[in-house]
C-alpha cells in the first residue's frame, strides 16, 4: 500500500514542475536545483535576503557561506563603503 502513495506523490511532483515550468520558468529553475542538490530552501532564502540587504544599502559587499561537514553554519553579510578619491 505504500507504493501507490509514493508513486502518486512522484506523479504530483512531476505535474507540479511541468506547470511551474510554464508559469514561472525562474522558479522552476530554482526548484529543480533545490531538488537536484538537496539544498534546503531556508539557505537560499537567507542568501537572497543577504544580497538584498547589500543592494538596498551601499550596493557593495560580500556574502560568505561557512560550511562544516556539508552543513551550512553561517551566511555572513559584509557591507562595504566605497570611498572615491584621496582620503587624506
Amino acid at each position: 500500500m505504500t507504493q501507490p502513495k509514493q508513486t502518486g506523490a512522484l506523479e504530483n511532483e512531476v505535474k507540479y514542475l511541468q506547470i511551474m515550468k510554464k508559469l514561472d520558468p525562474d522558479m522552476y529553475m530554482i526548484r529543480t536545483m533545490l531538488l537536484q542538490t538537496g539544498v534546503r530552501p531556508e539557505v537560499v532564502v537567507r542568501y537572497i535576503r543577504s544580497l538584498g540587504n547589500i543592494s538596498m544599502g551601499t550596493g557593495y559587499g560580500i556574502v560568505r557561506t561557512t560550511m562544516q561537514k556539508s552543513e551550512v553554519q553561517q551566511i555572513r553579510t559584509e557591507e562595504i563603503d566605497k570611498i572615491k578619491g584621496v582620503i587624506l
